[in-house]
């Protein structure tokens, strides 16, 4: 959807748009190793290092609105906004952690503490900002034909995960809690051509 008006007595022009895509667009890293810190308490407690190791670490965005203000020179029959809009942004995306494993350092050997891979998830809605460039021809009064460029980038979102393990090996069982936290934004970018009718 959008809107735009001629300044009084200019071939220049203001407006604003509307869009919502849903884009359901994925990136995905296969195995990811995060360095971990941890501690332990037993007979004789102490603190180690080592990995957590990810199969897979899936970013998605899915919905995506923007409001778009610009300005624009009108030709003709046409009309250009090339770099001159700019406006605020609204995504849902989603993070999976797949597969996680938690090795620790220990004795000079990497032993998995956490036993079966755990998977997590986090669903967020982000602000962010939009630019776009286009142009507009229109065919009769009420029909014309838009061609834009668009580039997106959200906020930075930063999430949290926690669960409980346990697990058993050379005859020793262990239980805790793994946790830890990631933050990260997405950019985004779209080339639109649509077909328009005026109102």
């Amino acid at each position: 959807m959008g809107y735009f008006r001629h300044f009084d007595g200019s071939d220049w022009l203001w407006g604003a748009k509307f869009s919502y895509n849903y884009l359901d667009a994925e990136s995905t890293n296969e195995l990811v190793r995060v360095p971990q810190y941890g501690s332990f308490t037993s007979a004789n407690s102490d603190t180690f290092t080592g990995n957590v190791v990810l199969r897979s670490y899936e970013t998605r965005i899915k919905h995506q609105m923007a409001l778009m203000p610009f300005i624009g020179r009108s030709f003709d029959r046409s009309f250009f906004y090339a770099g001159a809009g700019a406006g605020p942004s609204l995504a849902q995306a989603e993070t999976n952690l797949n597969g996680m494993i938690g090795f620790a350092a220990i004795n000079g050997a990497h032993e998995n503490i956490t036993g079966a891979p755990a998977n997590f998830s986090s669903t967020q809605w982000a602000l962010g900002g939009a630019a776009t460039v286009g142009a507009t021809y229109f065919f009769t009064s009420e029909w014309f034909v838009d061609a834009s460029y668009t580039y997106t980038v959200t906020n930075t979102r930063n999430a949290t995960f926690s669960g409980y393990f346990a697990s058993s090996s050379d005859g020793y069982d262990d239980t805790g809690i793994i946790s830890g936290n990631y933050s990260g934004a997405f950019h985004t970018q779209e080339f639109k051509i649509s077909l328009n009718r005026a109102f």
